[in-house]
């Protein structure tokens, strides 16, 4: 179940998450993925008048592979219908996704990758 939180509830995992590559930035909205009542993961976004950040998408370590990021990823896509833009400043470890979402590459920075969905 995703369902929207406040910082405090993924602010214990912000350490493990800036370890791999993630930026947090204040006003982003967070939503959490839970299975069972146990976190498996995390989402962020930058919401403007027709144009949607994705920030933070995360998963913890130990339930990687199993979709959830695809999910939550999926989630925001669905749940902003009014926003024609969406953007996301991606690692290696995400990209591939964004991609298969339609997702074009914009930017090239030295460690990130900046994509941009249009709809």
């Amino acid at each position: 179940m995703i369902q929207r939180v406040d910082f405090d509830v993924i602010s214990p995992h912000r350490k493990l998450a800036e370890r791999s590559g993630l930026c947090f930035a204040k006003n982003t909205i967070y939503f959490a993925n839970f299975k069972e009542n146990i976190l498996v993961g995390f989402i962020g976004a930058l919401v403007h008048s027709k144009k949607i950040t994705i920030k933070n998408i995360y998963v913890m370590d130990n339930h990687r592979g199993k979709g959830y990021f695809k999910e939550m990823l999926d989630f925001i896509l669905s749940n902003y219908p009014e926003c024609h833009i969406f953007e996301a400043t991606c690692t290696e470890m995400s990209i591939t996704e964004f991609l298969r979402r339609g997702f074009k590459v914009s930017r090239r920075y030295n460690q990130y990758t900046k994509v941009v969905l249009s709809r």
